[in-house]
Protein backbone atom coordinates (compact mmCIF):
# COMPACT_ATOMS: atom_id res chain seq x y z
CA UNK A 1 0.00 0.00 0.00
CA UNK A 2 2.78 2.38 0.92
CA UNK A 3 4.57 1.72 -2.37
CA UNK A 4 1.40 2.35 -4.32
CA UNK A 5 0.81 5.63 -2.51
CA UNK A 6 4.38 6.71 -3.23
CA UNK A 7 4.04 5.82 -6.86
CA UNK A 8 0.81 7.78 -7.12
CA UNK A 9 2.43 10.81 -5.51
CA UNK A 10 5.36 10.66 -7.92
CA UNK A 11 2.95 10.34 -10.82
CA UNK A 12 0.97 13.38 -9.69
CA UNK A 13 4.19 15.39 -9.44
CA UNK A 14 5.22 14.32 -12.91
CA UNK A 15 1.83 15.37 -14.23
CA UNK A 16 2.06 18.76 -12.52
CA UNK A 17 5.62 19.25 -13.86
CA UNK A 18 4.51 18.28 -17.31
CA UNK A 19 1.59 20.73 -17.11
CA UNK A 20 3.88 23.51 -16.00
CA UNK A 21 6.33 22.73 -18.82
CA UNK A 22 3.53 22.69 -21.35
CA UNK A 23 2.23 26.00 -19.98
CA UNK A 24 5.70 27.56 -20.17
CA UNK A 25 6.15 26.26 -23.72
CA UNK A 26 2.79 27.76 -24.68
CA UNK A 27 3.74 31.11 -23.17
CA UNK A 28 7.14 30.96 -24.95
CA UNK A 29 5.43 30.18 -28.22
CA UNK A 30 3.03 33.09 -27.79
CA UNK A 31 5.96 35.37 -26.88
CA UNK A 32 7.90 34.15 -29.91
CA UNK A 33 4.89 34.75 -32.12
CA UNK A 34 4.51 38.26 -30.68
CA UNK A 35 8.22 38.96 -31.24
CA UNK A 36 7.95 37.68 -34.77
CA UNK A 37 4.90 39.88 -35.39
CA UNK A 38 6.69 42.91 -33.94
CA UNK A 39 9.69 42.25 -36.15
CA UNK A 40 7.46 42.00 -39.20
CA UNK A 41 5.70 45.24 -38.24
CA UNK A 42 9.05 47.00 -37.71
CA UNK A 43 10.33 45.71 -41.02
CA UNK A 44 7.16 46.88 -42.76
CA UNK A 45 7.50 50.29 -41.20
CA UNK A 46 11.14 50.44 -42.25
CA UNK A 47 10.18 49.49 -45.81
CA UNK A 48 7.40 52.07 -45.87
CA UNK A 49 9.79 54.69 -44.52
CA UNK A 50 12.52 54.18 -47.10
CA UNK A 51 9.94 53.89 -49.87
CA UNK A 52 8.56 57.29 -48.94
CA UNK A 53 12.00 58.90 -49.14
CA UNK A 54 12.56 61.33 -52.01
CA UNK A 55 16.23 60.38 -52.11
CA UNK A 56 17.69 57.12 -53.28
CA UNK A 57 18.53 54.90 -50.27
CA UNK A 58 20.76 51.86 -49.88
CA UNK A 59 21.76 50.05 -46.65
CA UNK A 60 24.96 47.99 -46.47
CA UNK A 61 26.15 45.73 -43.67
CA UNK A 62 29.59 45.76 -42.05
CA UNK A 63 30.92 43.60 -44.90
CA UNK A 64 29.61 46.01 -47.56
CA UNK A 65 26.82 43.70 -48.64
CA UNK A 66 23.48 45.11 -49.71
CA UNK A 67 20.75 44.82 -47.09
CA UNK A 68 17.94 47.07 -48.33
CA UNK A 69 17.15 49.75 -50.92
CA UNK A 70 14.17 51.76 -52.10
CA UNK A 71 12.53 52.35 -55.46
CA UNK A 72 14.07 55.80 -55.80
CA UNK A 73 17.54 54.23 -55.70
CA UNK A 74 16.59 52.10 -58.71
CA UNK A 75 15.11 55.12 -60.52
CA UNK A 76 18.32 57.08 -60.07
CA UNK A 77 20.40 54.13 -61.34
CA UNK A 78 18.48 52.84 -64.39
CA UNK A 79 19.51 49.45 -65.66
CA UNK A 80 20.53 48.18 -62.22
CA UNK A 81 17.26 46.59 -61.11
CA UNK A 82 18.41 43.13 -62.22
CA UNK A 83 21.68 43.46 -60.28
CA UNK A 84 20.18 44.37 -56.91
CA UNK A 85 19.55 41.62 -54.38
CA UNK A 86 20.20 41.16 -50.65
CA UNK A 87 23.79 40.13 -50.07
CA UNK A 88 25.21 41.61 -53.31
CA UNK A 89 28.57 43.25 -52.67
CA UNK A 90 29.11 46.97 -53.04
CA UNK A 91 31.83 46.27 -55.64
CA UNK A 92 29.39 44.34 -57.84
CA UNK A 93 26.81 47.13 -57.57
CA UNK A 94 29.49 49.67 -58.58
CA UNK A 95 30.45 47.62 -61.62
CA UNK A 96 26.81 47.42 -62.66
CA UNK A 97 26.33 51.16 -62.13
CA UNK A 98 29.39 52.05 -64.21
CA UNK A 99 28.42 49.68 -66.97
CA UNK A 100 24.79 50.80 -67.15
CA UNK A 101 25.12 54.57 -66.64
CA UNK A 102 28.48 55.16 -68.34
CA UNK A 103 29.71 57.57 -65.67
CA UNK A 104 31.95 60.34 -66.91
CA UNK A 105 34.10 63.03 -65.38
CA UNK A 106 36.64 61.55 -62.97
CA UNK A 107 35.78 58.03 -64.10
CA UNK A 108 36.12 58.74 -67.81
CA UNK A 109 39.89 58.48 -67.65
CA UNK A 110 39.99 55.42 -65.41
CA UNK A 111 39.53 51.78 -66.19
CA UNK A 112 36.38 50.22 -64.78
CA UNK A 113 38.18 48.35 -62.01
CA UNK A 114 40.14 51.42 -61.02
CA UNK A 115 36.88 53.35 -60.83
CA UNK A 116 35.34 50.60 -58.70
CA UNK A 117 38.35 50.68 -56.39
CA UNK A 118 38.02 54.45 -56.01
CA UNK A 119 34.34 54.19 -55.15
CA UNK A 120 35.02 51.41 -52.66
CA UNK A 121 37.70 53.52 -51.01
CA UNK A 122 35.36 56.45 -50.61
CA UNK A 123 32.54 54.18 -49.46
CA UNK A 124 34.70 52.66 -46.72
CA UNK A 125 35.43 56.06 -45.28
CA UNK A 126 31.87 55.75 -43.95
CA UNK A 127 31.32 59.52 -44.30
CA UNK A 128 31.45 62.32 -46.84
CA UNK A 129 29.71 63.59 -49.95
CA UNK A 130 30.58 63.62 -53.63
CA UNK A 131 29.03 64.71 -56.92
CA UNK A 132 28.61 62.11 -59.65
CA UNK A 133 28.08 63.43 -63.21
CA UNK A 134 26.82 60.94 -65.84
CA UNK A 135 27.02 60.89 -69.59
CA UNK A 136 23.25 61.26 -69.97
CA UNK A 137 23.50 64.73 -68.45
CA UNK A 138 22.30 63.86 -64.97
CA UNK A 139 24.23 64.84 -61.85
CA UNK A 140 23.75 62.93 -58.59
CA UNK A 141 24.86 64.05 -55.14
CA UNK A 142 25.88 61.04 -53.06
CA UNK A 143 26.34 60.99 -49.28
CA UNK A 144 27.66 58.20 -47.03
CA UNK A 145 27.12 57.86 -43.28
CA UNK A 146 27.93 55.01 -40.84
CA UNK A 147 25.45 52.84 -38.93
CA UNK A 148 25.80 51.69 -35.32
CA UNK A 149 26.69 48.10 -36.32
CA UNK A 150 29.53 49.07 -38.68
CA UNK A 151 27.45 49.23 -41.81
CA UNK A 152 26.82 52.11 -44.17
CA UNK A 153 23.88 54.14 -45.41
CA UNK A 154 24.17 55.60 -48.91
CA UNK A 155 21.80 58.29 -50.13
CA UNK A 156 21.57 59.79 -53.61
CA UNK A 157 19.80 62.91 -54.83
CA UNK A 158 19.30 64.23 -58.35
CA UNK A 159 20.85 67.72 -58.42
CA UNK A 160 20.89 68.16 -62.19
CA UNK A 161 18.60 71.21 -62.18
CA UNK A 162 20.40 72.69 -59.18
CA UNK A 163 23.79 72.30 -60.86
CA UNK A 164 22.48 73.80 -64.08
CA UNK A 165 20.99 76.77 -62.20
CA UNK A 166 24.19 77.16 -60.20
CA UNK A 167 26.20 77.25 -63.41
CA UNK A 168 23.88 79.90 -64.84
CA UNK A 169 24.16 81.96 -61.66
CA UNK A 170 27.94 81.69 -61.68
CA UNK A 171 28.06 82.79 -65.30
CA UNK A 172 25.71 85.68 -64.52
CA UNK A 173 27.93 86.66 -61.61
CA UNK A 174 30.97 86.65 -63.88
CA UNK A 175 29.09 88.83 -66.39
CA UNK A 176 28.09 91.24 -63.63
CA UNK A 177 31.65 91.42 -62.35
CA UNK A 178 32.93 92.18 -65.84
CA UNK A 179 30.22 94.83 -66.27
CA UNK A 180 31.08 96.33 -62.88
CA UNK A 181 34.76 96.52 -63.75
CA UNK A 182 33.92 98.17 -67.08
CA UNK A 183 31.57 100.61 -65.32
CA UNK A 184 34.22 101.52 -62.77
CA UNK A 185 36.80 102.05 -65.49
CA UNK A 186 34.39 104.25 -67.44
CA UNK A 187 33.50 106.24 -64.31
CA UNK A 188 37.20 106.70 -63.48
CA UNK A 189 37.89 107.88 -67.04
CA UNK A 190 34.96 110.28 -66.80
CA UNK A 191 36.21 111.66 -63.48
CA UNK A 192 39.69 112.16 -64.94
CA UNK A 193 38.22 113.99 -67.92
CA UNK A 194 36.03 116.19 -65.71
CA UNK A 195 38.99 117.00 -63.46
CA UNK A 196 41.18 117.84 -66.45
CA UNK A 197 38.49 119.98 -68.08
CA UNK A 198 37.78 121.74 -64.79
CA UNK A 199 41.44 122.60 -64.38
CA UNK A 200 41.50 123.94 -67.94
CA UNK A 201 38.52 126.20 -67.16
CA UNK A 202 40.30 127.94 -64.32
CA UNK A 203 42.67 130.01 -66.47
CA UNK A 204 40.08 131.57 -68.83
CA UNK A 205 37.75 132.24 -65.90
CA UNK A 206 40.54 134.00 -64.03
CA UNK A 207 41.25 136.08 -67.14
CA UNK A 208 37.56 137.04 -67.46
CA UNK A 209 37.28 137.97 -63.79
CA UNK A 210 40.52 139.97 -63.90
CA UNK A 211 39.43 141.84 -66.99
CA UNK A 212 36.07 142.64 -65.41
CA UNK A 213 37.80 144.00 -62.32
CA UNK A 214 40.11 146.22 -64.42
CA UNK A 215 37.23 147.57 -66.48
CA UNK A 216 35.24 148.30 -63.31
CA UNK A 217 38.25 150.18 -61.86
CA UNK A 218 38.57 152.39 -64.97
CA UNK A 219 34.90 153.10 -65.49
CA UNK A 220 32.98 155.06 -62.93
CA UNK A 221 29.61 156.67 -63.12
CA UNK A 222 28.14 154.28 -65.72
CA UNK A 223 25.63 152.30 -63.67
CA UNK A 224 24.51 150.09 -66.55
CA UNK A 225 28.07 148.91 -67.35
CA UNK A 226 28.71 148.41 -63.62
CA UNK A 227 25.68 146.10 -63.37
CA UNK A 228 26.80 144.12 -66.37
CA UNK A 229 30.30 143.77 -64.95
CA UNK A 230 28.76 142.56 -61.68
CA UNK A 231 26.77 139.94 -63.59
CA UNK A 232 29.95 138.85 -65.40
CA UNK A 233 31.83 138.48 -62.14
CA UNK A 234 28.86 136.72 -60.56
CA UNK A 235 28.75 134.24 -63.44
CA UNK A 236 32.48 133.65 -63.12
CA UNK A 237 32.06 133.06 -59.39
CA UNK A 238 29.28 130.54 -60.04
CA UNK A 239 31.47 128.72 -62.57
CA UNK A 240 34.34 128.61 -60.10
CA UNK A 241 31.97 127.22 -57.48
CA UNK A 242 30.75 124.52 -59.88
CA UNK A 243 34.34 123.64 -60.76
CA UNK A 244 35.34 123.39 -57.11
CA UNK A 245 32.34 121.21 -56.36
CA UNK A 246 33.01 118.97 -59.35
CA UNK A 247 36.68 118.59 -58.51
CA UNK A 248 35.83 117.94 -54.88
CA UNK A 249 33.36 115.20 -55.82
CA UNK A 250 35.91 113.60 -58.17
CA UNK A 251 38.65 113.66 -55.53
CA UNK A 252 36.22 112.28 -52.96
CA UNK A 253 35.26 109.38 -55.23
CA UNK A 254 38.93 108.53 -55.82
CA UNK A 255 39.89 108.93 -52.17
CA UNK A 256 42.27 111.81 -52.96
CA UNK A 257 40.46 114.48 -50.95
CA UNK A 258 42.36 115.15 -47.72
CA UNK A 259 41.62 117.44 -44.81
CA UNK A 260 44.24 119.79 -43.35
CA UNK A 261 42.75 120.90 -40.03
CA UNK A 262 43.85 124.20 -38.46
CA UNK A 263 42.19 126.49 -35.90
CA UNK A 264 39.33 128.20 -37.75
CA UNK A 265 37.10 131.17 -37.00
CA UNK A 266 33.85 129.78 -38.36
CA UNK A 267 32.13 133.16 -38.04
CA UNK A 268 34.70 134.76 -40.35
CA UNK A 269 34.28 131.96 -42.91
CA UNK A 270 30.49 132.38 -42.81
CA UNK A 271 30.74 136.16 -43.18
CA UNK A 272 32.96 135.80 -46.24
CA UNK A 273 30.63 133.23 -47.82
CA UNK A 274 27.60 135.48 -47.25
CA UNK A 275 29.38 138.49 -48.75
CA UNK A 276 30.39 136.52 -51.83
CA UNK A 277 26.80 135.32 -52.22
CA UNK A 278 25.61 138.92 -52.22
CA UNK A 279 28.00 139.67 -55.05
CA UNK A 280 26.72 136.68 -57.01
CA UNK A 281 23.04 137.31 -56.17
CA UNK A 282 22.39 141.04 -55.48
CA UNK A 283 18.77 140.18 -54.71
CA UNK A 284 19.90 137.86 -51.88
CA UNK A 285 18.29 139.00 -48.63
CA UNK A 286 19.86 137.47 -45.56
CA UNK A 287 21.79 138.10 -42.40
CA UNK A 288 24.20 136.13 -40.23
CA UNK A 289 23.12 135.65 -36.61
CA UNK A 290 25.02 134.37 -33.58
CA UNK A 291 28.39 133.58 -35.12
CA UNK A 292 30.30 135.24 -32.27
CA UNK A 293 29.13 132.57 -29.79
CA UNK A 294 30.63 129.60 -31.65
CA UNK A 295 33.26 127.39 -29.95
CA UNK A 296 36.77 127.19 -31.41
CA UNK A 297 37.04 124.60 -34.18
CA UNK A 298 39.77 122.60 -35.82
CA UNK A 299 38.80 122.38 -39.49
CA UNK A 300 39.98 122.75 -43.05
CA UNK A 301 38.86 126.31 -43.96
CA UNK A 302 38.90 125.54 -47.69
CA UNK A 303 36.57 122.54 -47.31
CA UNK A 304 34.41 124.30 -44.74
CA UNK A 305 33.98 127.26 -47.08
CA UNK A 306 32.90 124.87 -49.83
CA UNK A 307 30.26 123.32 -47.54
CA UNK A 308 28.82 126.68 -46.46
CA UNK A 309 28.91 128.12 -50.00
CA UNK A 310 27.06 125.12 -51.38
CA UNK A 311 24.33 125.18 -48.74
CA UNK A 312 23.88 128.96 -48.95
CA UNK A 313 23.70 129.01 -52.76
CA UNK A 314 21.15 126.17 -52.63
CA UNK A 315 19.09 128.03 -50.04
CA UNK A 316 19.06 131.16 -52.24
CA UNK A 317 18.25 129.13 -55.36
CA UNK A 318 15.30 127.35 -53.71
CA UNK A 319 14.07 130.34 -51.64
CA UNK A 320 11.48 131.33 -54.21
CA UNK A 321 10.56 134.91 -55.03
CA UNK A 322 11.46 136.25 -51.58
CA UNK A 323 15.20 135.40 -51.87
CA UNK A 324 15.12 135.52 -48.08
CA UNK A 325 17.54 133.16 -46.33
CA UNK A 326 18.37 133.07 -42.65
CA UNK A 327 21.92 131.99 -41.73
CA UNK A 328 22.39 131.32 -38.02
CA UNK A 329 25.16 129.89 -35.88
CA UNK A 330 25.09 128.77 -32.26
CA UNK A 331 26.75 126.54 -29.73
CA UNK A 332 25.00 123.18 -29.29
CA UNK A 333 26.64 121.32 -26.43
CA UNK A 334 30.25 120.66 -27.42
CA UNK A 335 29.47 121.28 -31.08
CA UNK A 336 28.93 124.24 -33.37
CA UNK A 337 25.66 124.35 -35.29
CA UNK A 338 25.34 126.38 -38.49
CA UNK A 339 21.87 126.52 -40.06
CA UNK A 340 20.69 127.69 -43.48
CA UNK A 341 16.91 128.25 -43.60
CA UNK A 342 14.76 129.38 -46.51
CA UNK A 343 11.03 129.82 -46.99
CA UNK A 344 10.94 128.46 -50.54
CA UNK A 345 9.78 125.37 -52.40
CA UNK A 346 10.77 122.84 -49.73
CA UNK A 347 11.16 119.09 -50.24
CA UNK A 348 8.58 116.29 -50.38
CA UNK A 349 8.67 113.88 -47.42
CA UNK A 350 9.23 110.92 -49.79
CA UNK A 351 12.41 112.54 -51.12
CA UNK A 352 14.02 113.31 -47.75
CA UNK A 353 15.57 109.82 -47.14
CA UNK A 354 17.44 110.05 -50.48
CA UNK A 355 18.37 113.70 -50.27
CA UNK A 356 22.06 113.11 -49.53
CA UNK A 357 22.59 110.33 -52.08
CA UNK A 358 24.94 111.07 -54.95
CA UNK A 359 23.36 112.89 -57.93
CA UNK A 360 19.80 113.04 -56.57
CA UNK A 361 17.41 115.92 -57.19
CA UNK A 362 14.14 116.33 -55.36
CA UNK A 363 10.93 116.63 -57.35
CA UNK A 364 10.41 120.19 -56.11
CA UNK A 365 13.68 121.23 -57.81
CA UNK A 366 12.27 120.67 -61.30
CA UNK A 367 12.99 123.63 -63.57
CA UNK A 368 15.88 124.90 -61.45
CA UNK A 369 19.52 124.43 -62.51
CA UNK A 370 21.75 121.96 -60.66
CA UNK A 371 23.23 118.46 -60.76
CA UNK A 372 22.08 117.13 -57.37
CA UNK A 373 25.64 116.31 -56.22
CA UNK A 374 26.24 119.30 -53.97
CA UNK A 375 24.42 118.07 -50.87
CA UNK A 376 26.12 114.67 -51.04
CA UNK A 377 29.55 116.29 -51.28
CA UNK A 378 28.75 118.77 -48.48
CA UNK A 379 27.71 116.03 -46.07
CA UNK A 380 30.78 113.93 -46.88
CA UNK A 381 33.03 116.94 -46.21
CA UNK A 382 31.26 117.58 -42.90
CA UNK A 383 31.69 113.93 -41.93
CA UNK A 384 35.40 114.19 -42.72
CA UNK A 385 35.47 116.77 -39.90
CA UNK A 386 33.74 114.34 -37.54
CA UNK A 387 30.39 116.12 -37.85
CA UNK A 388 27.09 115.50 -39.59
CA UNK A 389 24.18 117.23 -41.31
CA UNK A 390 20.47 117.37 -40.54
CA UNK A 391 17.57 118.58 -42.64
CA UNK A 392 14.00 119.64 -41.91
CA UNK A 393 11.70 120.47 -44.78
CA UNK A 394 8.06 120.74 -45.78
CA UNK A 395 7.05 121.01 -49.42
CA UNK A 396 5.91 124.55 -50.16
CA UNK A 397 7.12 125.93 -46.81
CA UNK A 398 10.91 125.81 -47.07
CA UNK A 399 13.89 123.87 -45.76
CA UNK A 400 16.48 124.13 -43.01
CA UNK A 401 19.89 122.46 -43.36
CA UNK A 402 21.99 122.19 -40.20
CA UNK A 403 25.74 121.55 -40.10
CA UNK A 404 26.99 120.07 -36.81
CA UNK A 405 30.74 120.31 -36.22
CA UNK A 406 32.65 119.13 -33.15
CA UNK A 407 34.48 121.68 -31.04
CA UNK A 408 38.27 121.66 -31.07
CA UNK A 409 38.56 119.64 -27.85
CA UNK A 410 36.08 117.02 -29.03
CA UNK A 411 37.84 116.64 -32.38
CA UNK A 412 41.27 116.24 -30.82
CA UNK A 413 39.90 113.78 -28.24
CA UNK A 414 38.46 111.59 -31.00
CA UNK A 415 41.68 111.72 -33.01
CA UNK A 416 43.66 110.62 -29.94
CA UNK A 417 41.22 107.77 -29.35
CA UNK A 418 41.62 106.58 -32.92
Amino acid sequence: VGAIALALAVHRRLLRGRARAEAQAARGSRSLDATRRNLLISEARFRDGISAMRDGFALWDAHDRLVAWNDRYVQLHPGMADHLAPGVSFADVCRAAIASAHARGREAGLAAEASVAERIRLHRLRSGERTLPYSDGRVLAGAVSPTSDGGTVSTYRDVTDEQRLLGQLQESERDLRRALVAEREAAAAQRRFVAMASHEFRTPLAVIDGAAQRIAARISGDEEIGKRLDRIRGSVSRMVHIIERTLGAARLEEGHLHMAAVPVDVGAVLAEVCERQRQISPEFDGALDGAADLPALDADPRLLEQVFANLLSNAVKYSGASRSVRVSARRRGDRAEVAFADMGVGIDADDLPRLFTRVFRARTSAGLPGTGSGRHLARELVRMHGGDMEVESVAGRGSTFRVLLPARAALRGRAAAE
